[in-house]
């Protein structure tokens, strides 16, 4: 407790002092329990059917996808209503109410944030919003929303204006159903204000729906200010389409800024390794260096990935196996730009038999970001154990910054580690721009967020006081400038 206690204020403060300087506000989560206390410390008020129905509906939750917590907004159809009051409606909003979040009039506000459809998400005939702009102060709010972001029963997607009658973009519902997509929206809340409102494919930047109006009425006479709200409203009016749904959400950002204050991270979303399954000999071993260490899965097939920074040339793997000595490994090779569509480019490989050590499989070069190893067992059992995995490129190892593994593992220094109660992280930034640095334990959990915000170009130094954290071994990532490199830590 006193480890999560820690974890949530270091990482309040920080956010705090980038709201306090920068004027921006993002909302990230950071482990299960105080959701909602976390919700109200960055300025939102939680709308919820709690009162009626005694269950937490915002909780957090590991995503393996993005190889973090994330928000899950829940609606249960036949126990939820609209905060004790409409029975004909249900709701699990963030509605801003921070100085950041209230855009007044004639200035400008930038949205930016991501979420994810589940992949059998049901849509019905009636409203279902997962954004809305909405007025708000002397005595407004209860109106209808200026701007909404609606999934509808005919398999679209839409940007709804309700001063112009609704539906100004559409694109196909199912591009968003199972994928993280991150959404961005520009708005000078005015009469003659504008709107430029676009949504990418978190994966690999693809804009599935956009819309720009630069002469736009954003703005309801009388208010005192719009502000955003984030999550799931939708009619129960025809409940026989509808089932309980939970729409993902994550790094909600809000800035008076400038957009740069609220940074894409499109593109960015990679787990180092992850895999199809593991009987507890997790992913993340192959990547620490250490030939004591393993990711194991018995059936056929069973497969693990590596996760490059950016796509780029590859051109094979070295692979160490585990019990190698002892039988002879099946598997395939695959790549990915995306991190959805694999190709295959070596098949039928099977290991030598004959040592624990690397071996280097070539195949031609071709560009990839995700390399994935598909395992068919070995000649002895169905188990798929790797101890160490690397990624070629020519000669040299392709790290996660796209430099050779010698050089990378200079750019961020940890002393003393091992360690017990603190150690000490350092790191040279060549280029100023949004920085995050977190701790991962082996299962890909998010054990603390150090940095989170827009770092200077310099050498930074940051404590990682850890007394509450279990005794165990875990992964540092330092992400810039869209690269990221990694590092293991020694508790002890």
């Amino acid at each position: 407790m006193m480890q999560a206690y820690f974890i949530r204020c270091l990482l309040c403060l920080l956010l705090f002092t980038s709201a306090a300087v920068q004027a921006q506000v993002t909302v990230i989560a950071d482990g299960p329990g105080n959701t909602y206390e976390l919700m109200d410390q960055q300025g939102y008020n939680v709308e919820s059917p709690d009162c009626g129905h005694a269950v937490k509906h915002i909780n957090e939750i590991m995503d393996t996808q993005l190889g973090k917590y994330v928000f899950a907004f829940t609606l249960h159809r036949d126990l939820d209503d609209d905060r004790c009051g409409a029975t004909d409606r249900q709701r699990i909003e963030l509605r801003g109410k921070g100085s950041e979040q209230q855009g007044t009039q004639g200035s400008t506000s930038y949205y930016r944030w991501k979420f994810k459809l589940d992949a059998g998400f049901q849509e019905s005939p009636n409203f279902c919003h997962i954004m809305q702009l909405k007025a708000y102060g002397n005595g407004h709010g209860s109106g209808a929303p200026i701007i909404t972001l609606t999934p509808r029963y005919n398999n679209k997607m839409e940007i709804g204006h309700t001063g112009l009658g609704g539906a100004v973009a559409t694109a196909d519902l199912s591009l968003f159903k199972g994928v993280w997509v991150e959404a961005y929206v520009k708005i000078k809340h005015d009469n003659n204000g504008t709107l430029e409102f676009v949504i990418k494919r978190l994966s690999d930047g693809v804009t599935l729906l956009s819309y720009t109006n630069n002469n736009l009425d954003m703005w309801e006479d009388g208010a005192g200010y719009g502000a955003p709200k984030f999550g799931f409203y939708r009619s129960l009016t025809s409940p026989s389409y509808l089932r309980d749904e939970t729409i993902r959400l994550a790094d909600i950002c809000v800035t008076k800024g400038t957009a740069n204050l609220c940074p894409s991270d499109v593109g960015a979303a990679c787990v180092p390794a992850s895999a199809s399954t593991d009987d507890g000999n997790v992913p993340a071993n192959v990547l620490d260096n250490d030939l004591n260490t393993r990711w194991s899965a018995s059936g056929n097939p069973q497969w693990i990935q590596l996760c490059l920074s950016a796509a780029q040339t590859v051109s094979g793997v070295q692979i160490a196996f585990y019990n190698g000595t002892a039988r002879r490994s099946n598997f395939d090779i695959q790549v990915s730009t995306n991190g959805t569509s694999f190709t295959n480019v070596a098949t039928g490989l099977q290991s030598s038999g004959t040592s624990n050590a690397l071996e280097t499989f070539n195949f031609s070069p071709v560009s990839a970001k995700y390399v994935r190893i598909v395992g068919h067992g070995n000649t002895v059992n169905a188990w798929n154990s790797y101890t160490e995995i690397k990624v070629l490129n020519g000669s040299s190892f392709v790290s996660r910054v796209g430099k050779t593994e010698e050089e990378s593992s200079e750019a961020l220094n940890v002393t003393p580690n091992p360690f017990t109660q603190q150690t000490t992280v350092s790191f040279d930034l060549k280029t100023a721009g949004q920085t995050r640095l977190a701790v991962y334990d082996i299962t890909g959990k998010v054990v603390a967020v150090l940095v989170n915000g827009n770092l200077p170009a310099g050498k930074h130094t940051i404590p990682f006081k850890c007394a509450e954290t279990p005794a165990g071994s875990y992964i540092l990532q330092l992400q810039h400038g869209g690269r990221s490199v990694s590092k293991k830590l020694q508790k002890l």
